[in-house]
């Protein structure tokens, strides 16, 4: 399952609620998909639920300004998808999608794919993707969108995931 912003949000949750899906790719997601939510970086539950009202429900709304209270957080979400290959998309430019956050949550994450004996999230820095662990992410120069660049790293993941090797593009 794949989704951008909004729809990245809906692929996390898709994914945790059904097993079908074999691999996520969350793009830019940010707050209420992958960014935790605790974070002090990027669009806070305030304003993303004054921006989208219809996006969330008021049982989320009600946590805006209080968020370091809140009983859970993203990486439990992302920790329902384990043992699948989870890919979390980011633009550097993109700040409000949070990308620090959402390399947070891939961290608190991780030890769940560990009890499956996988591995979970390898990399050490979110610039530097490594497609060997199940859980990725990959950050881009650019801002908030889709472009040709990551559907390279989308299907490179992907690729990695099933064992399938590529001719290179050219």
């Amino acid at each position: 399952v794949w989704g951008h912003s909004r729809h990245g949000k809906s692929a996390l949750l898709a994914a945790a609620l059904d097993p079908r899906f074999e691999a996520v790719i969350s793009h830019q997601s940010g707050r209420g998909g992958a960014a935790l939510n605790r974070s002090l970086r990027g669009e806070r539950i305030g304003q993303i639920t004054e921006t989208y009202p219809y996006w969330f429900n008021a049982r989320y709304r009600a946590w805006a300004g209080r968020e370091d209270q809140m009983p859970i957080d993203q990486h439990q979400l992302i920790a329902l998808i384990a043992p699948r290959p989870v890919l979390i998309g980011a633009g550097a430019r993109d700040a409000w999608a949070d990308p620090q956050g959402s390399f947070a949550a891939l961290k608190g994450a991780s030890p769940i794919w560990r009890l499956y004996g996988e591995r979970g999230l390898v990399q050490t820095d979110l610039e530097t993707p490594d497609n060997s662990g199940r859980l990725v992410m990959f950050m881009r120069q650019g801002r908030h969108g889709i472009h040709a660049s990551d559907w390279r790293r989308f299907l490179d993941f992907l690729d990695a995931q099933w064992g399938v090797s590529r001719a290179p593009a050219g």
